[in-house]
């Protein structure tokens, strides 16, 4: 009786183990690809990034503050194909851009006070 407890407990247990290591592994794969091996989001800082597996792919949102005007849809798609070539899986990019502007207020110097 003990043995069937165990196993009920332990495939649920098993599943959403894997589940959360394979998260956490796309989740961290993401963060490279998109530090070491793309442009478009240089300017960007990801604010968030969600790994749903589902059963014959991955959903993958993103929310990202950039520069507005600074990521294309072609630099969304460019993403997609590179994380799912590197994951060899196929996905769904969800990514929110979070408009930031940059306003700089420099410090001046008063001549009479120099």
């Amino acid at each position: 009786m003990s043995t069937i407890v165990m196993f009920a407990l332990g495939v649920p247990l098993t599943l959403s183990m894997r589940e959360l290591i394979i998260k956490k592994n796309v989740t961290s794969q993401i963060s490279k690809l998109i530090v070491y091996q793309t442009d478009a989001f240089a300017e960007a800082e990801i604010e968030s990034i969600v790994v749903i597996p589902r059963e014959d792919h991955l959903e993958i949102g993103m929310e990202v503050s950039a520069p507005m005007e600074s990521i294309a849809q072609s630099d969304i798609d460019d993403l997609r194909r590179l994380i799912s070539r590197n994951i060899k899986q196929e996905i769904n990019l969800r990514v929110e851009i979070i408009p930031m502007r940059v306003v700089v207020s420099p410090l001046t110097r008063n001549k009479a006070s120099q």
